[in-house]
């Protein structure tokens, strides 16, 4: 279940927020941009999902109270993937040249696998993802089992 968004930073409450597909649409799919971005993801769960990935992280402003996001970020277990079928599938999902435009392109948000390095330090984007940037504060984020997705 997703926790309400704190009023003071419109971020989730720290920690890993387990959802389903339903959930999310409801949740974050209030308005036409946000609806949009969330048929992205979608596209890209359903690719990830034919590779073997069993579950993804949604983050980003995406998954705060701000009413228009630019996009969605979003990272991925990498267990139990067939890289050379996702190659073959769809190779823009490990296209991260040039800030990823292929991959916001395509899906209107950046995914990343969850075990990579994030930045110089080599932090993990799972980890990485539930620190707000600015701040270095903990702070939530949504998690998505793919066997679950309609």
């Amino acid at each position: 279940m997703i926790p309400p968004c704190a009023a003071d930073t419109g971020r989730l409450p720290p920690g890993i927020h387990e959802a389903t597909w339903q959930e999310i649409l409801v949740r974050y799919g209030f308005n036409a941009r946000r609806l949009r971005l969330l048929a992205g993801f979608k596209a890209a769960l359903d690719n990830l999902r034919q590779v073997g990935c069993a579950r993804v992280y949604l983050d980003g402003s995406f998954v705060t109270a701000k009413e228009i996001p630019n996009d969605f970020d979003a990272c991925w277990e990498m267990a139990g993937v067939d890289f050379d079928a996702l190659d073959s599938l769809q190779p823009t999902l490990l296209d991260w040249s040039h800030r990823r435009a292929a991959q916001k392109v395509l899906f209107g948000g950046e995914l990343f696998i969850a075990e990579s390095a994030a930045d110089p330090w080599g932090t993990p984007y799972l980890e990485f993802f539930q620190r707000d940037r600015d701040s270095g504060e903990p702070k939530g984020i949504v998690a998505l089992s793919l066997g679950d997705l309609p």
